[in-house]
């Protein structure tokens, strides 16, 4: 199952996401151009970390780009993260038109750490607008 999101060229946007379990979570994100080359490795990134954000954010790129997202849990403190049970990305989009000029794509994330089956231990969000 694909964990990917489109980002059409020209779009931006952000990533946030939330925590709901009682298990430790952590979310990773790997961006990808139309190549398949992973942006950020081996060359310094221009961004800046802001400890309270709850969001990341990027773009606009020339070119096609697609969003990796993976969740992970560890059961207990010390315990081996595991990858989490993840619902691929469920997406909608409003396409720009002549009566709104502007272009929205929302993608949602749900994760499962393997516990109760509820789908929202995370809960990661990718919204885009161009």
């Amino acid at each position: 199952m694909s964990n990917a999101v489109q980002v059409p060229a020209g779009y931006r946007g952000t990533i946030t996401g939330v925590a709901r379990s009682g298990n430790l979570q952590r979310a990773k994100f790997e961006l990808k151009d139309n190549t398949g080359y992973v942006l950020g490795v081996s060359q310094v990134m221009d961004q800046q970390v802001d400890p309270s954000s709850t969001t990341w954010s990027f773009g606009p790129f020339a070119f096609t780009a697609t969003i990796s997202v993976v969740v992970d849990y560890q059961g207990a403190p010390g315990q081996t993260f595991k990858p989490s049970k993840v619902v691929a990305p469920i997406t909608v989009a409003k396409v720009a038109n002549a009566k709104n000029h502007h272009g929205y794509i929302i993608s949602t994330v749900l994760s499962e750490d393997h516990t109760d089956n509820d789908y929202n231990d995370a809960i990661i969000s990718i919204f885009q607008y161009k």
